[in-house]
């Protein structure tokens, strides 16, 4: 069986594996194990009818990614759109096997080392684990190893592969960080001496970001997606230079396994070309300085964590490319180290996954799922959360969200002017009625004139989630009423595993 037909399969098996280990945890129930999956389905929906957010009427770029909501537009609000993250990921996940399958034929690995390389490093990889989380990380991925790939192609075959122009063209818009590799695929195309080409590819890498920017400058938005601001400021930060922050979070991203990983493995990438002989490793000399330079970047720009699914893009690039130039060393032995490497580097990975993160769609499903039911079929309002996702998703009431990703005001008030009651003015100035959310994300901004109501509370708190408690709350004592009663009848359909308690139950 040739490599890139055993590594798809390996990759489905894996991926099936998860998800029927997930699925058997949910008890039967399909569901995704993050839940900004549906802020991306809450984003498509308003596309579809005309808006970009989460609300009608208020633009919000909520979405990270500026491709990946347009791949979500079908049937929105329904069980098809809400399956399209799935089949999404699904594809990437084969696209990304596929690639990586040939890669090890263009290494030249061949033997029992090499099958069993295709069988293991979809899944010690996190191939498999990206597309479980089911945003666009196994599209991007996919993107991100074609660029190698197509680098691989214009070296050795003296040409622009398709496979390059779509990993240039899709890096970027799948997601920001993808630049850097989308970069590194044009200079090589520009090195070969083909300038006409490699201007063509930059201003189809370049061109949608600028006009995705300029597009969100005409709905009165900042040009950087405000899902991407509220994530990387903090308020401890937000005074310091640029300098400082990029430090600091090299520094904070080398506090995880996920960062120390790509800093080992651009050192080993280093010293497998000094060992290669020249003439061999000289050809592929610029791919491999580009990906060791992007993984450099994306520990001093990017993020480390999360479910693993921001690293694994430039992970799996960084591993090709090591791949490649063991090959260069010793193509007898490149299969069998490079094993021991995407093992002893993916075991985090897997563990993590297999013990923890298939728990996921349970913990979303018995907190996040059920705050939405409430919300949306038992209180029938407006309603203030801070995390986006299941809650915006089909819902046709206003959605507060308190975090930022939707909401300039919100992420302005919690990073730069984090007053004592910031979420109350902000709720009062929308009139919402209902407000869920973790305490302890919001802290001084929850608002004394709020009414306690209760708490939902998990009783198998796991996986990707604030906290196992969320506490309800009126933001006036004229809803605590109406609020109670919607209350009472959702608490009784809770599944097992969420539990309601009214505020009056815990004082008594």
């Amino acid at each position: 069986m040739r490599l890139p037909a055993l590594t798809i399969l390996s990759a489905l098996g894996w991926f099936g594996l998860i998800q029927a280990i997930a699925i058997a945890l949910t008890r039967g129930y399909f569901e995704y194990p993050l839940d900004d999956v549906y802020i991306h389905l809450a984003m498509a929906e308003q596309i579809w009818a005309g808006g970009y957010g989460v609300n009608p009427g208020e633009y919000a770029s909520a979405a990270s990614s500026p491709l990946y909501p347009l791949l979500l537009l079908i049937e929105p609000g329904t069980e098809i759109q809400r399956l399209l993250p799935l089949l999404w990921n699904t594809v990437g996940l084969v696209a990304a096997a596929w690639i990586w399958g040939h890669l090890m034929l263009r290494a030249g690995l061949e033997g029992r080392w090499a099958v069993a390389l295709a069988i293991l490093a979809p899944l010690f990889m996190n191939f498999a684990g990206v597309a479980f989380v089911g945003m666009e990380h196994a599209l991007h991925l996919a993107a991100s190893l074609a660029v190698l790939l197509g680098g691989v192609i214009l070296i050795e075959d003296k040409r622009v592969s398709w496979i390059l122009v779509l990993g240039i063209i899709l890096c970027p818009i799948l997601r920001f960080e993808g630049l850097a590799l989308a970069l590194v695929g044009v200079g090589l195309v520009a090195v070969s001496g083909r300038l006409v080409v490699a201007t063509g590819l930059l201003v189809l890498a370049v061109v949608p970001l600028v006009g995705f920017g300029w597009y969100l400058t005409t709905l009165g938005l900042d040009p950087f997606p405000n899902s991407i601001q509220a994530k990387l400021e903090t308020n401890e930060f937000v005074e310091d230079s640029r300098l400082i922050k990029t430090l600091s979070a090299i520094l904070t991203n080398l506090q995880y396994w996920g960062g120390v990983s790509l800093l080992i493995g651009t050192f080993g990438l280093f010293i497998s070309t000094r060992i290669a002989k020249w003439s061999a490793i000289k050809p592929y000399s610029l791919l491999l300085l580009g990906v060791g330079l992007a993984t450099l970047a994306h520990l001093a720009l990017g993020r480390i964590g999360w479910m693993h699914r921001y690293e694994i893009y430039i992970y799996a690039t960084l591993t090709g490319a090591l791949m490649l130039a063991l090959a260069k060393w010793n193509k007898a032995k490149a299969a069998g180290v490079t094993l021991v490497w995407v093992l002893g580097s993916g075991a985090f990975y897997v563990q993590e996954l297999l013990w923890e993160n298939t728990s996921g769609p349970r913990t979303i499903y018995l907190q996040q799922h059920q705050m939405a039911r409430f919300a949306q079929d038992f209180a029938k309002t407006k309603v203030a959360v801070n995390d986006l996702g299941w809650v915006a998703w089909s819902n046709p009431n206003y959605v507060l969200d308190l975090w930022g990703l939707a909401n300039n005001e919100a992420r302005a008030a919690r990073i730069f002017d984090p007053v004592d009651g910031w979420a109350g003015i902000l709720t009062k100035a929308e009139d919402v009625p209902l407000i869920m959310v973790y305490n302890h994300w919001i802290d001084e901004g929850l608002s004394d004139d709020w009414v306690p109501l209760g708490g939902l509370v998990l009783k198998e708190y796991a996986a990707f989630i604030g906290s196992p408690v969320v506490h309800f709350y009126a933001s006036d004592p004229k809803y605590v009423a109406q609020l109670n009663e919607a209350l009472a009848e959702w608490a009784v359909t809770l599944p097992v595993g969420a539990e309601w308690v009214f505020e009056k139950d815990k004082q008594g």
